[in-house]
């Protein structure tokens, strides 16, 4: 079970559920690999296949997988292509998580302004609207 304290999301890949975890020197690493800023590293602009893996690939061994590799982690990528989009939000909630950040805040924020506004009798306010 991932420790989202410390950063650490959980990625299915190469046939087992797995834990991955982006710490500063594994950004740091990918930062040197592909010549980029942490804040341009996922953005839609610069997202790329090799750059997908070699996260993976980092955040593994930040994860506590010392033996895995950027080729393991490419063909393992070869045999669940259709996965691509769900790598990508695990690293992305890694990303926010070694930031300090808490990716999934303003998806609660969210869901509670929608349960706030449709709360029944009482609205927003915790004040019966209705007047008799």
């Amino acid at each position: 079970m991932p420790n989202e304290q410390r950063g650490e999301v959980e990625i299915e890949i190469g046939g087992a559920t797995r834990v991955l975890r982006l710490s500063f020197n594994g950004i740091a690493e990918l930062e040197t690999l592909h010549d980029t800023p942490a804040t341009e590293l996922f953005s839609a602009k610069g997202l790329k296949i090799r750059l997908i893996r070699d996260a993976i690939a980092i955040g593994l061994k930040g994860g506590g997988d010392r033996k895995v590799t950027p080729e393991m982690v490419g063909r393992w990528m070869d045999k669940e292509p259709k996965r691509l989009f769900e790598w990508g939000e695990a690293l992305a909630k890694a990303f926010a998580l070694s930031l300090g950040e808490d990716p999934d805040e303003d998806e609660r924020n969210e869901k509670s302004e929608t349960e706030g506004s449709s709360s029944g009798p009482f609205g927003e306010t915790g004040r019966s609207t209705s007047r008799s």
